[in-house]
């Protein structure tokens, strides 16, 4: 079954996201790729997605999130995260 909505996540992930191992900076926490995901679906437009709901397409398209939350730096308190995707950087955009 086509969804166009799926078109609309892979390019937030294709444009925001590098799909990596855990060992080569491949974790997320959750809240900061939500945020990011929220804004750029006010600069697309597209409609946003509830936290269940993307926590559902992160499934979906594989990537895990580990049973219990970790300690990530900048952080004082443990973090939810998912496992095998980083968000882009500047640098990224010169590779």
């Amino acid at each position: 079954i086509y969804r166009e909505d799926e078109d609309e996540e892979g390019e937030f992930f294709a444009d925001r996201t590098i799909t990596c191992a855990e060992e080569d900076g491949g974790v997320v926490v959750f809240n900061v790729i939500y945020q990011e995901y929220r804004m750029w679906c006010m600069l697309t437009g597209t409609d946003v997605k509830t936290k269940r709901a993307f926590t559902q397409e992160l499934e979906r398209k594989g990537f895990i999130r580990p049973d219990n939350p970790r300690r990530m730096p900048g952080y004082d308190t443990v973090q939810r995260v998912w496992v095998g995707l980083r968000m882009r950087t500047p640098a990224d955009a010169r590779v």
